[in-house]
């Protein structure tokens, strides 16, 4: 993660995808960062609060949240992070956590939540080399994810399913391997990924 760029400023329309999409890539730069105009919802709160637990500085002001700083996490630890009913939340998180080394997480949710299938994020990670596990029903939530340094070279992803999938891997890849390559396979939801890759071109 330390070659990815520093972000000064994000300005944003209200989506709390994209809100969240800009906090998660504020926490991969390393540096400060400053997202104006972010939307708050249920899904945006909880990715501000899984990011304070690990360590960044998350401060709010009048028209942006400013992030900083590095994750400090601690050795034998396990992180227990309850975001709700938020999808964008848990598909984002589920990439980024992975790649933390040293930490052990766990994402839950409510009920609804844990029905809500993750398999085709969780199986490509696993054959990249993640290391997560079902603590419910296989495919769903809740997840066990143990960080360890990802370095992939390719990953295939099935697109007809959701393109959070893909955003979040495209989001960390960003900072772990620029050059890696994604192969997506029936993608359905195209603007949803050229959002994403607008928003790692800001």
């Amino acid at each position: 993660m330390n070659n990815f760029s520093k972000i000064p400023q994000i300005v944003l329309p209200g989506s709390k995808s994209i809100t969240n999409r800009a906090f998660l890539l504020s926490a991969l730069s390393g540096g400060e960062s400053r997202i104006y105009k972010p939307l708050y919802s249920d899904d945006t709160r909880y990715m501000m609060d899984v990011l304070k637990v690990l360590g960044y500085s998350v401060n709010e002001h009048s028209d942006f949240v400013e992030i900083g700083g590095r994750p400090r996490i601690t050795p034998g630890k396990t992180y227990e992070f309850y975001i709700g009913n938020a999808g964008t939340t848990i598909r984002f998180l589920t990439t980024f956590l992975a790649s933390l080394a040293g930490g052990e997480f766990v994402l839950k949710g409510e009920t609804r939540m844990h029905e809500r299938p993750i398999r085709g994020l969780v199986t490509p990670l696993q054959q990249a080399g993640a290391r997560i596990e079902y603590l419910g029903a296989d495919g769903f939530p809740p997840l066990k994810i143990t960080g360890k340094s990802l370095n992939f070279e390719t990953i295939a992803l099935d697109g007809s399913k959701s393109s959070q999938y893909i955003t979040s891997v495209l989001l960390c890849l960003a900072a772990l391997n620029p050059r890696a390559r994604v192969h997506v396979e029936d993608l359905v939801s195209k603007p949803y990924i050229d959002t994403t890759l607008a928003v790692l071109r800001s």
